[in-house]
């Protein structure tokens, strides 16, 4: 199951289940709501079969920039004081600082410096958990303001004590 929202653009109502032919059946059984938006699907159509792998490969080079960038960036600012992935997809870094960090408190300084970050107890299945960690995105900024953007939050940090200068 998948969407063409990421792939070809943002908002992009079009979706499509890669499945075997008896599970399709069973999907079909269920489906509801409206038909498939047939322009929708004639320009994905026609756009996948002249350009979509040209566009992947195009999309993941920037997407990969973006993302070494806002890794490179944290190993500079924030240095041994939190721990991050690596992720080979996707548009998010998850950063986890130590056990008792507190990463709201630093929220309304990093926003009036113009960053912000989703805490991640909202992530959390008890809206408790994960106080010490943060999920920050690259798939919008680019490198030069990641590098940028990830300095003022580590200035925002450090300022309200969540990490040590």
């Amino acid at each position: 199951v998948a969407s063409f929202s990421k792939i070809i653009a943002p908002g992009m109502r079009l979706g499509y289940v890669t499945a075997p032919p008896a599970v399709l059946d069973k999907i079909r059984a269920i489906k509801s709501g409206s038909g498939v938006n047939e322009f929708a699907a004639m320009a994905t159509h026609r756009y996948a079969v002249r350009h979509l792998d040209r566009h992947v490969d195009d999309i993941n080079e920037i997407f990969r920039a973006r993302r070494d960038a806002m890794l490179a960036a944290l190993g500079e600012n924030f240095g041994s004081s939190a721990t991050w992935s690596r992720p080979e997809g996707g548009l998010y870094v998850w950063v986890e600082f130590p056990e008792g960090t507190d990463v709201t408190r630093a929220k309304e300084t990093a926003l009036e410096a113009g960053v912000t970050y989703h805490d991640g107890v909202v992530y959390s299945p008890d809206g408790v958990s994960g106080a010490n960690c943060m999920r920050l995105c690259f798939g919008y900024n680019t490198p030069e303001e990641i590098h940028e953007g990830v300095a003022l939050l580590a200035d925002a940090f450090e300022r309200q004590g969540v990490v040590g200068g």
